[in-house]
C-alpha cells in the first residue's frame, strides 16, 4: 500500500516541494560519520536528499552492502543509474510505507520529510506524522547491534499527545545514545524550524552524549553557515528523565525561567482539542465589495485585536457557509503567513468568516476565550506555537496540531482576574501612547 499525503483535499506525494534538494555538508557529515568496517549492511533513506558525492563513500567501501530508498517513484530510473555499483541496491518502496522491506541493517541514516500527515497508517504506529512514522518504521529494521541516526523536528522533543507517547515508546523499547541540538537555520531556505539529530539503537538507555552545534558565518553575503564546533556533555538516565522532555538545550546554557515554570507547574493543563472545536477558515476567490459576508484576514489583526473597518466581502448564501461563520468569542490565530497573530472575534451586526490564512478555536467550556488568547500570545505560548511549524519557510500551522497544545487551566474567577488586570493595563498603555503621539505632533510642529 502506498501512503499518500493530504493537502487541501488532494491526495498526492509532494516530496520534492517539502524537503530541500540536498542535505548540506554539515548534516551529511553527522549522518555518515561512522565506522564502515563494523557494518555489513547500511540503509540510506531518501538518497535523493543527498548530493552525488555519496557515491564515493559507496565505491570506497566495497565490502559493505549499501541499500537506498527514494521519495519519488518517478525518479526511480534516474537514481538506479546514478548508484549502480555492485554493492549498491535499490529498495522499491519508500520509508513512509509499512513493511517497505524485510531486511534489517547495521546502520540506517534518515532525514524524513517534516510535518506531513499520512492518510492511511496500519495499526501499531503511534502517529500519522511523517517524521514519527518513519522513525518507528525504521527502528523495526535495525539489527541487534544496529544504529539509527535520524533528524526529527523540535515538536517531537517536548510536545504532548502523540509526541509524548512517541517519546515514551522510544524510552521503553530502545536505547538513546546521542542527541544533537541543531541550528534553527540548518535546513534553510526551506525551513527555519528547530531540529534535533538522534542516535538510537536496541537496548536500554544508561547514559547519553548530548551535543550543541554552534554556527560560523562562512559567507556573510549569502548567509551560508558551517558548524563552528560541537559542544558535548555526558548525562545519565536519571538526569535525562528530570528534564521531562528531550529538549536538551536547557542543559547547556541560559536558564529559561518561563518555559521551565510552565513545564514544572502544578497547575493542571489540558489540550486545546479537549475544550474547543477547531477549524480552518474558508478560501474565498471571488470578492465582491457589496457582498453580504465579510472576511477577516491576517491583515485585519492589529496589535492582537481585530480591526473591523474595511473588511473584504463576498456574495454567497449564508447557509452554505454556516460552518465557517464566526461566533462571539472565537479565537483566531495565524495558519499561514509571516508572523503569528492571535485575536478574539467579537460579534458584529453582520456575518463574518475567517480567511483560509487563519485557524479558528471555538471554546466549548472550562476556559475563557480571552484567557486562551493571553496564553497563546505569551512567550511560552508563542514558543509552543512555533514548535508546530510545518516544513515551510513561512508560518504554516495546522489546526489539528494546534489542538495538541496544553493550556494551564485556572478557576474561572482567577481567569477573569487575569483578564481584567490585562485589560486595565492595556487601557493605560493606549492612553499613554495617545498622549505621546499628541506630544510628538506638537513638538514637531514647533520645528518650523
Amino acid at each position: 500500500m502506498v501512503f499518500k499525503y493530504h493537502l487541501r483535499g488532494i491526495d498526492f506525494m509532494p516530496f520534492a516541494k517539502i524537503q530541500n534538494s540536498y542535505i548540506n555538508d554539515n548534516i551529511k557529515e553527522l549522518l555518515l560519520n561512522f565506522d564502515y568496517t563494523k557494518c555489513k549492511s547500511i540503509l540510506i533513506c531518501d538518497i535523493d536528499s543527498f548530493d552525488t558525492s555519496i557515491n564515493s563513500i559507496i565505491n570506497n567501501n566495497t565490502s559493505v552492502d549499501f541499500y537506498y530508498t527514494i521519495k519519488k517513484e518517478s525518479d526511480k530510473k534516474k537514481y538506479q543509474e546514478l548508484y549502480k555499483s555492485g554493492n549498491c541496491h535499490f529498495i522499491d518502496k519508500n520509508i513512509y510505507m509499512d513493511r517497505f522491506t524485510n531486511l534489517k541493517f547495521d546502520y540506517i541514516c534518515a532525514v524524513p520529510v517534516f510535518g506531513w500527515r499520512l492518510i492511511d497508517v496500519s495499526d501499531g504506529y503511534i502517529s500519522k506524522d511523517s517524521s514519527m512514522f518513519a522513525c518507528q518504521n525504521l527502528l523495526y529494521h535495525l539489527n541487534v547491534d544496529g544504529h539509527l541516526r535520524i533528524v526529527l523536528p523540535a515538536k517531537i522533543t517536548f510536545g504532548s499527545g502523540e509526541p509524548e507517547r512517541f517519546r515514551q515508546y522510544i524510552e521503553t523499547n530502545y536505547k538513546i545514545n546521542e542527541i544533537y541540538s541543531l541550528l534553527p537555520g540548518t535546513f534553510r531556505p526551506l525551513t527555519d524550524i528547530k531540529t534535533f539529530l538522534f542516535d538510537f539503537s536496541i537496548g536500554e538507555t544508561n547514559e547519553i552524549i548530548i551535543y550543541k552545534v554552534e554556527k560560523e558565518i562562512v559567507d556573510n553575503k549569502e548567509k551560508k553557515y558551517a558548524f563552528k564546533n560541537v559542544v558535548d556533555k555526558l548525562i545519565f538516565k536519571d538526569e535525562f528523565e528530570n528534564i521531562k522532555s528531550w529538549n536538551i538545550d536547557k542543559l547547556f546554557a541560559e536558564y529559561d525561567e518561563e518555559m521551565d515554570e510552565y513545564n514544572n507547574s502544578n497547575c493542571p493543563k489540558i489540550q486545546i482539542k479537549d475544550i474547543a472545536y477547531l477549524f480552518k477558515g474558508k478560501t474565498v476567490i471571488n470578492k465582491n465589495p457589496d457582498g453580504n459576508i465579510r472576511i477577516i484576514n491576517i491583515s485585519n489583526i492589529e496589535n492582537n485585536e481585530i480591526n473591523y473597518k474595511n473588511l473584504e466581502r463576498f456574495e454567497d448564501d449564508v447557509m452554505k457557509n454556516a460552518k465557517y461563520i464566526l461566533n462571539d468569542g472565537d479565537v483566531l490565530i495565524t495558519a499561514r503567513g509571516t508572523t503569528i497573530k492571535v485575536a478574539v472575534f467579537e460579534k458584529q451586526n453582520y456575518t463574518c468568516i475567517a480567511s483560509s490564512n487563519l485557524n479558528v478555536i471555538r471554546v466549548k467550556d472550562r476556559i475563557n476565550s480571552y484567557y486562551l488568547k493571553l496564553f497563546l500570545e505569551s512567550r511560552v505560548g508563542t514558543e509552543l506555537l512555533k514548535s508546530l511549524q510545518r516544513g515551510n519557510k513561512l508560518i504554516n500551522i495546522n489546526y489539528q496540531d494546534l489542538g495538541m497544545i496544553e493550556v494551564p487551566i485556572l478557576d474561572v474567577k482567577d481567569q477573569n482576574v487575569i483578564i481584567n488586570e490585562y485589560n486595565n493595563e492595556l487601557d493605560k498603555y493606549k492612553i499613554a501612547c495617545n498622549n505621546w503621539k499628541f506630544a510628538q505632533k506638537k513638538i514637531y510642529s514647533s520645528l518650523f
